[in-house]
């Protein structure tokens, strides 16, 4: 948390790390997630409105002042840090993120345009049509149509697997034109996760696939989800992250980047690393090492402070 009101974007807003208002900054991250690792790939800074319609303010933080003094969204930030990552060619199967994301229209559309398969959390009342339905709510939906649960795991967590019960049903979003629809080839799809030890607790994805997509890489995709916020934890314990003292936006943007550095450095380090603790050997003088071809992996995005 941040005190004053000089720090570049510090202002009183929702802090995802304590779930309340507070004095702090935030930022949009993306990771890239792969079974085998996770780094933070991507930042954007969120400017709230308090900062945008006060041009000296900016001025004095050193803050590119937006177009028109309006606020850029969250999910919208989100979206262009994926189109980076797309125009770079970065191996990406997947698009996963929080229900801050999930319930935004506009980037989900984005996503489908680009025919990008997507897993994201949405809130209970997000409305779907199923056959032989009209527009339901995604808690309703769950009661109403027969769905078929079937228990696995997302991935392993701090206590082991994280297993539940999970369902699938193809669903369409209402309210939309003709071709806002899945385009050729993929299907939406609601995803309900439900809690095996208290099955009233439910929670609830929008899925974009290809067609004939199995449901253990859907809730593969799903469990990658958390890799943003491992990577969260590494990067404030190893890499210093939060521990900066600066105002002005672009000293805050270079510790930040210095810290993803630092983070990806060590992933690769301990990824290339053997099951003894040592780097693989160089290849010999005079050959060049087969470069591998990388997994395809998923972007995952998320909001700190």
């Amino acid at each position: 948390m941040k005190k004053g009101t000089k720090s570049a974007g510090v202002a009183r807003q929702y802090a995802g790390i304590t779930g309340q208002v507070e004095n702090c900054q935030v930022m949009v991250f993306c990771a890239y997630a792969t079974d085998t690792g996770r780094a933070l790939i991507d930042r954007e800074a969120y400017v709230p409105a308090v900062w945008t319609k006060d041009a000296e303010r900016c001025r004095d933080a050193k803050i590119p002042r937006p177009r028109a003094r309006e606020v850029v969204t969250k999910p919208e930030l989100g979206r262009r840090m994926v189109e980076r990552c797309r125009r770079a060619g970065v191996p990406f199967g997947w698009v996963a993120a929080d229900s801050l994301y999930g319930q935004d229209r506009k980037l989900r559309a984005a996503l489908e345009r680009r025919r990008i398969p997507y897993v994201m959390a949405v809130p209970a009342d997000e409305t779907v049509v199923t056959h032989g339905t009209g527009p339901l709510r995604a808690d309703a939906l769950a009661k109403r149509v027969p769905l078929r649960f079937e228990r696995r795991s997302c991935g392993t967590g701090t206590k082991g697997g994280r297993r539940y019960d999970w369902a699938l049903a193809e669903v369409t979003w209402p309210g939309g034109t003709e071709n806002d629809g899945p385009r050729r080839g993929f299907v939406h799809l609601l995803l309900v996760r439900r809690s095996i030890s208290d099955p009233s607790q439910t929670a609830y994805f929008a899925v974009h696939a290809r067609t004939g997509t199995p449901v253990a890489e859907i809730i593969r995709v799903m469990g990658l989800r958390w890799a943003v916020e491992d990577c969260f934890e590494t990067a404030k314990s190893d890499c210093g992250l939060d521990h900066y003292e600066v105002r002005t936006w672009d000293a805050w943007h270079r510790h930040i980047t210095l810290a993803m550095a630092a983070l990806a450095f060590l992933t690769v380090t301990a990824t290339r690393t053997d099951t003894s603790g040592e780097l693989p050997p160089p290849a010999p003088a005079g050959q060049d090492e087969e470069p591998e071809i990388p997994e395809k992996g998923a972007v995952t995005g998320s909001w700190a402070s």
